[in-house]
């Protein structure tokens, strides 16, 4: 082993035992500072999917049996939700066709969105129905801090919330509501039309990262990694 690698390894198992000071565990974690909660509210009739997915800001966010968190790494001033089943699609940078700028949807897509702001109100969030704004290619542009979920939009009758005693720290948003009248077949048939909508936003959208840890009581592993 020449003395180049050797002092590699001799730094990274002191690197190792700083960060470690205090812990038997150096944890790696993304900066987050805000986890916030939602959920699918579907008739009492109704057995909720165990599983569907919605995407924000390039992350894929799992909704287990209705219930959904999404992380930022910023308190967030509002979000958008949307639902749709048609295409989203990609629109990148001119000049780096490997930077997305946004994502749009053609402007004869059927699609619900709404507009959830923050209020200093007696309820956390102001929300009110709005139309994507068009863009200069005459698509719809849909806004960065977009929660997408591939549902048919003439599914949802309302997203709305209850009172609550610190809007301004509230970390749960609201409610997603879908319309009473909905049958367990129609949810069933939703679930497989939102299955194959996701694999055209899979693609641009990447899993959440996985909180690793480095034992400091096993400086091996750091050293198998560089001497690899």
């Amino acid at each position: 082993m020449d003395r180049y690698r050797i002092l590699t390894i001799l730094l990274s198992v002191t690197c190792l035992s700083h960060m470690s000071l205090g812990s038997s565990k150096f944890q790696y974690q993304p900066h987050i500072k805000r986890v916030y909660s939602g959920s699918l509210r579907f008739p009492d009739s109704i057995t909720p999917p165990p599983r569907l997915t919605a995407y924000y800001k390039g992350i894929r966010v799992d909704i287990q049996n209705g219930n959904f968190t999404v992380r930022d790494t910023e308190a967030a001033p509002g979000f958008y939700f949307l639902f749709t089943l048609s295409p989203v699609t990609p629109c990148t940078d001119a000049h780096d066709p490997n930077t997305i700028q946004f994502f749009q949807l053609d402007p004869e897509s059927p699609y619900k969105c709404f507009r959830v702001l923050r209020t200093r109100g007696d309820r956390p969030w102001l929300i009110e129905e709005t139309p994507l704004e068009q863009t200069r290619h005459a698509m719809l542009k849909i806004p960065e801090s977009t929660i997408i979920i591939p549902l048919n939009p003439d599914y949802v009758e309302a997203v709305q919330t209850e009172a609550d005693p610190s809007p301004l720290h509230s970390t749960s948003l609201p409610d997603i509501i879908f319309k009473k009248e909905l049958s367990q077949n129609k949810i069933n048939e939703m679930v497989i039309q939102s299955t194959f909508a996701a694999l055209d936003l899979n693609p641009f959208h990447r899993k959440p990262t996985i909180v690793q840890s480095i034992d400091r009581n096993a400086p091996h592993i750091i050293m198998s990694m560089v001497t690899e």
